[in-house]
């Protein structure tokens, strides 16, 4: 993570937001297989080498607007899940923001849409995404059960999110909020039953 944040050192934060504006619009626009350095730079009105002191590579600024993007859409769930006062209800319903707030984030659908086969090295290669998903879903549940292993149930709960994003055919329909509610109750909910004495994983947290 150090590594992908060399890029905001000792440089204009306004600046580089107005690059990862850009960068935004040309993902949604071309793709990220199809994002242009040279567009998103005449975008500002810089040149490509100073895009480059900014972003030492195409990789790098993907990457940061991604990481950014990932953030925004944790903040609209959070607030989502603040309003819920138990855990598995937290779960439940935060499941659900953030399969509509991904499946309708402009990105994503044009990915999917265009480079479907990518995704994935998109969200889990390239780009630091389901990490940052993965880290907020585990301290929340930690938060509020300790004596179970939060890395591992956030795994998987981002990892079946992530094949509905990718994969919508199928048995289990989550095109609505109340199909993903009903699907994260019945399934991902009861891996963190605090009260419940045969937990699917034992804590290994120290």
């Amino acid at each position: 993570i150090r590594a992908r944040r060399k890029w905001a050192r000792g440089w204009g934060v306004t600046q580089a937001e107005r690059i990862l504006d850009a960068a935004l619009t040309e993902a949604i626009n071309a793709g990220v297989k199809g994002l242009s350095v040279d567009r998103v730079a005449r975008r500002v009105g810089l040149s490509r080498a100073t895009v480059y002191r900014y972003f030492a590579s195409k990789d790098l600024l993907v990457s940061a607007m991604a990481e950014r993007e990932a953030k925004r859409v944790l903040d609209r769930v959070e607030v989502v899940v603040r309003s819920q006062s138990n855990i598995q209800d937290q779960v439940v319903e935060g499941f659900a923001a953030i399969i509509h707030l991904a499946r309708e984030h402009p990105v994503v659908k044009k990915i999917l849409s265009s480079e479907p086969e990518s995704i994935v090295h998109f969200l889990d290669g390239t780009t630091p995404v389901l990490g940052i998903v993965r880290n907020q879903v585990a301290t929340r549940i930690h938060e509020h059960v300790p004596d179970v292993d939060a890395d591992a149930i956030a795994d998987v709960i981002v990892r079946v999110g992530v094949t509905f994003l990718v994969v919508e055919d199928g048995n289990i329909k989550l095109s609505t909020a109340n199909e993903a509610r009903a699907f994260a109750r019945r399934f991902l909910a009861p891996m963190i039953d605090g009260t419940s004495k045969a937990r699917l994983f034992p804590a290994t947290r120290d």
